[in-house]
């Protein structure tokens, strides 16, 4: 079934401020650790590299923030695509990557160089984290713009649930990790911070992982049915599921229940929602219309490249 999900740039205006800002530092800080590694390999003193690292953040700040400014629909185009938001990890990838090669193979970089990649992991890493976050917020924000066919609220039955497993998960991670740090291994803090950052994608982001449960037992999000598919509100993100992944929707006693394929179904506690079965109705009225939409337009059939 259609989603709708291709961005047409003629509908798009400029990034918001917000955007453009997070765009533009992350520019910044990206090319002025580039500098400063080239400095650090060349055999630049300290005092050098430090004083010309904040002037190559600002001034690829305002180049950055100038440039994305003028790319209409840049926001949205990156968070359609989920190679385009893995990208903004890359160079987080890069720098990190310095650390286990250095204490896994016979180079031996300087102890300066490994300082410097290990901040700038972390800098970018963030700064990439919260540049596809905001990407696939406005991404969203763009498919949901019409008038949603119904609204509800959005409440789990169940009192366990897939979120509080992964969290222990990536806990282990951090602390195997801080604890290979104490025991002197380097690639101990890769560790401690790469769990860290999953831990953070895995309760603020919209993502892969934000899919096994957008509210927890005791907090309701708001679900709304749209043309592209079912937007979920959290209050800390949004997401959407397309309706190409729905296979069934249907009513049972207790439960809203949204049948995923390959995904966890979407169980909704029947009690929070207000009217159910008006509900239901506007549910297969969205489905229904993004169905004629599809069959009248093969031009808005999903790009499946994911």
């Amino acid at each position: 079934m259609a989603t709708r999900d291709r961005v047409n740039v003629a509908d798009l205006g400029a990034p918001d401020i917000g955007f453009k800002t997070a765009v533009g530092f992350y520019a910044g800080i990206l090319v002025a650790s580039v500098l400063a590694a080239a400095g650090v390999l060349a055999g630049a003193e300290t005092p050098t590299i430090l004083s010309t690292f904040p002037t190559a953040v600002t001034f690829t700040t305002i180049v950055g923030f100038v440039l994305a400014g003028r790319t209409s629909g840049l926001a949205e185009r990156i968070g359609e695509r989920l190679w385009r938001r893995l990208a903004c990890y890359a160079p987080a990838a890069a720098f990190g990557a310095m650390i286990p090669i250095s204490a896994y193979t016979s180079i031996d970089p300087s102890n300066r160089l490994l300082l410097l990649a290990a901040v700038s992991f972390v800098l970018t890493g963030a700064l990439g984290f919260g540049v596809a976050h905001m990407a696939r917020s406005r991404y969203v924000t763009f498919l949901t713009r019409d008038e949603p066919t119904a609204t509800w609220s959005y409440r789990k039955l169940s009192a366990l649930s897939n979120r509080y497993v992964l969290t222990a998960v990536w806990l282990a991670v951090i602390a195997g990790g801080l604890v290979s740090t104490v025991l002197g291994s380097r690639f101990g803090l890769f560790w401690a911070f790469w769990g860290a950052v999953m831990l953070a994608t895995f309760w603020m982001d919209d993502g892969i992982m934000g899919q096994f449960e957008p509210s927890d037992r005791w907090g309701s999000s708001e679900m709304a049915a749209h043309d592209a598919g079912i937007l979920i509100e959290t209050g800390l993100s949004s997401s959407l599921v397309p309706w190409e992944r729905i296979d069934d929707v249907r009513l049972t006693d207790d439960e809203l229940v949204l049948e995923q394929r390959l995904w966890p179904s979407l169980r909704c506690d029947r009690s929070v929602i207000d009217d159910p079965d008006a509900v239901l109705e506007g549910i297969d009225r969205a489905r229904e219309r993004a169905r004629t939409t599809s069959s009248a337009d093969p031009a808005t059939e999903p790009d499946r490249r994911r």
